[in-house]
């Protein structure tokens, strides 16, 4: 028998800021715990972009609503994706590098993932801050921003 422990939802989408919430009902069909939401940003360079939602063992049904992130405006996006993982006991990590609450109900949980995923985090958080830096060092970001206002103002 399939045992969902560890078990996460990867959803992708490609277009926009969606907010995707998770409702989980149990066997008698009462709801588990309080809905998740997780929010997907657009990427700065081509391809889906992807959340890992943990799944309840006693989970029977899972709701999945997407919306518009920030307002009531209609969502363009290609058809979501949804995949279900079997992992390690302890579970798969929430996220590659960092994590990221879209409300304050969800900082426990997360604060959770990064004690029990610590040395995971520590490695991706290490290697995403090579990038991290070269794209935002000071400098860069100054003569980037000098640019892009040239390519708007064609004057200066």
């Amino acid at each position: 028998m399939w045992n969902p422990k560890g078990t996460r939802i990867v959803t992708t989408s490609n277009d926009g800021s969606v907010r995707l919430q998770f409702e989980q009902t149990g066997a008698d069909g009462a709801r588990l715990d309080a809905p998740r939401e997780v929010i997907l940003g657009k990427r700065e360079t081509e391809g889906p972009v992807s959340a890992l939602v943990h799944l309840d063992s006693q989970a029977e049904h899972v709701c999945v609503t997407l919306s518009n992130a920030y307002h009531d405006d209609p969502i363009a996006m290609s058809l979501p994706e949804i995949y279900f993982l079997q992992g390690p006991p302890e579970g798969i990590p929430a996220a590659a590098a960092g994590l990221i609450a879209a409300d304050s109900e969800q900082i426990p949980d997360l604060l959770r993932d990064m004690v029990l995923h610590n040395a995971h985090y520590r490695r991706t958080a290490a290697e995403f801050a090579t990038i991290w830096n070269s794209k935002h060092a000071p400098l860069r970001a100054f003569f980037g921003s000098i640019r892009r206002v040239g390519r708007q103002n064609p004057l200066w």
